[in-house]
C-alpha cells in the first residue's frame, strides 16, 4: 500500500545567496562511462572574497578559471598551488592533487566587471570588459589589464557610463569581437527610463590602437564566435 512520498517538514527552511561561492562537480573519467560532472556534494565549494562583490562571470582559460566579480578580475588555479617567494611575488605554481579549487590570484588593478557581464568578450589572449561604476572599458591580456579607454576617450565613457548609470542601474552594454576587422565592439543599450538615453556603438582596433568609429546599428544582443561576429534585431539573426 502506497501513500506516495515520505514528507518532512523543515522548519528553518530558508534561501540563501552565496555570491562569491564556486562549486564543482566530481571528474569524467576519460576512457570509461564514468561521468559525474552533473554531481555535487554539499561540501564540494570554495568561497571567495566578499569585499569585491558578487562573481558575474566564469570564463575558462586552459586549465585555470578567470574569475570576474564585480569590483576585482582573478585568476583561479584548478588543482594547482601558487608558489610565492617572501616578498608575496608569485614564482610558479606546483601541483597539488588533493584540491580541486584553490587560492584566487587577483589582478593588481582595481577594476571588476560590475552588473555588466554582457560586455565580456574574448579574442585570443585578449578579453575585454567594462567596469560602469569606474567608467572604464578593460583589455585582459598578458600584461594585465588596461583601460583602454584610457586612449583619447576616457571623458566619453566616464560621462556615458555614469549618466547610464543613474537612468538604469542595470542597464546592458553588448561585448563582441569581430575577427575580420580585429576590432572589440561595444554597444551600450538605449534606456527609455526616465529621460531615455540614446544607445552608441562604438569600436577599439587594437592593430591600431584607438577607438576607431561609431556604428549605427544598434542591436538588441551580441556575441561573438571564432567564426565570426554575431548580433540579433527585432528577432532577427545576422553575422558580420
Amino acid at each position: 500500500w502506497d501513500k506516495g512520498r515520505a514528507n518532512f517538514e523543515d522548519k528553518t527552511f530558508s534561501q540563501r545567496q552565496n555570491k562569491t561561492r564556486i562549486y564543482y562537480g566530481r571528474p569524467k573519467v576519460e576512457g570509461s562511462d564514468f561521468n559525474g560532472l552533473s554531481t555535487f556534494y554539499g561540501t564540494s565549494f570554495k568561497d571567495y572574497e566578499s569585499s569585491y562583490g558578487a562573481i558575474r562571470k566564469i570564463y575558462k582559460q586552459e586549465s585555470n578559471l578567470l574569475v570576474f566579480q564585480e569590483l576585482k578580475v582573478g585568476q583561479l588555479l584548478i588543482n594547482e598551488s601558487t608558489l610565492y617567494s617572501n616578498d608575496g611575488t608569485p614564482t610558479g605554481v606546483v601541483g597539488q592533487r588533493n584540491t580541486v579549487l584553490n587560492d584566487m590570484n587577483y589582478y593588481a588593478r582595481e577594476y571588476g566587471i560590475g552588473n555588466n557581464p554582457e560586455s565580456f568578450a574574448v579574442y585570443g589572449n585578449r578579453k575585454y570588459f567594462i567596469d560602469a561604476e569606474r567608467g572604464a572599458v578593460l583589455r585582459l591580456g598578458l600584461e594585465g589589464i588596461t583601460p583602454i579607454s584610457e586612449t583619447a576617450m576616457q571623458g566619453f565613457f566616464s560621462q556615458k557610463m555614469s549618466e547610464l548609470l543613474l537612468i538604469n542601474p542595470k542597464f546592458n552594454a553588448f561585448g563582441g569581437y569581430d575577427i575580420y576587422n580585429e576590432e572589440y565592439i561595444l554597444s551600450f543599450e538605449t534606456q527609455v527610463i526616465g529621460r531615455g538615453l540614446p544607445g552608441e556603438t562604438i569600436a577599439y582596433s587594437d592593430t591600431k590602437k584607438r577607438w576607431t568609429q561609431l556604428y549605427s546599428f544598434l542591436p538588441d544582443y551580441m556575441c561573438s564566435s571564432m567564426v565570426r561576429l554575431v548580433t540579433f534585431k527585432n528577432g532577427e539573426f545576422y553575422m558580420h
